[in-house]
């Protein structure tokens, strides 16, 4: 069992701030009820972290450009970007990681799909192709859908909807190479 720590803090948002942080709740709430500063906050408890095994966690984070006009009538350029980048085991699930997501704005359709990686040794040239050949194959997708009178909302919620899918296979499967091509147009895999 880890140790808890209390900390009295004052000040809000930005203007946050900590006063003291105690090992003992009675010398916390003693100091809190005997300071008169009138920004004060309520005594938090945090379980220290020391004992926890923290590992690290790799990810790639593909983000395509489909290339064409958008619906502000603006012509966009195709592109590809690729970022590989890294979380702990105690963060890991603040990540969003193993998803994919459709954005649109005044540039344009926007796709962005983050997976984790097996471990931190690999072959990005390899990564790159993989994940750009990923990526063309949802530009196919949601194209067809747009063209078949689909709104971008429309396959936003696709994606939702089997996004949680998505998830749930490969945490249950530890399935790393699993794309849900075929469940994105509600196929069997």
């Amino acid at each position: 069992m880890s140790e808890k720590v209390y900390i009295v803090s004052a000040g809000s948002y930005s203007d946050r701030y900590i006063k003291k942080i105690f090992k003992s709740k009675e010398k916390a709430e003693f100091y809190h009820k005997h300071n008169n500063d009138y920004d004060l906050n309520d005594i938090e408890e945090y379980e220290l972290s020391d004992d926890n095994v923290i590992t690290p966690v790799y990810y790639v984070e593909a983000v395509y450009s489909i290339g064409g006009v958008n619906h502000y009538g603006k012509y966009q350029e195709e592109g590809f970007k690729l970022n590989i980048l890294s979380t702990n085991t105690e963060d890991y699930r603040d990540v969003s990681v193993n998803r994919i997501y459709i954005n649109s704005g005044y540039s344009g359709y926007e796709i962005r799909v983050c997976r984790e990686l097996n471990n931190e040794v690999y072959d990005s040239d390899k990564l790159n192709a993989k994940f750009l050949k990923v990526c063309q194959d949802y530009a196919a997708l949601i194209k067809n859908e747009l063209v078949n009178g689909a709104s971008i909302y429309d396959i936003q919620r696709m994606f939702r909807c089997y996004g949680k899918d998505l998830v749930d296979e490969q945490i249950n499967n530890r399935s790393k190479d699993w794309f849900a091509v075929k469940k994105f147009k509600g196929g069997n895999t």
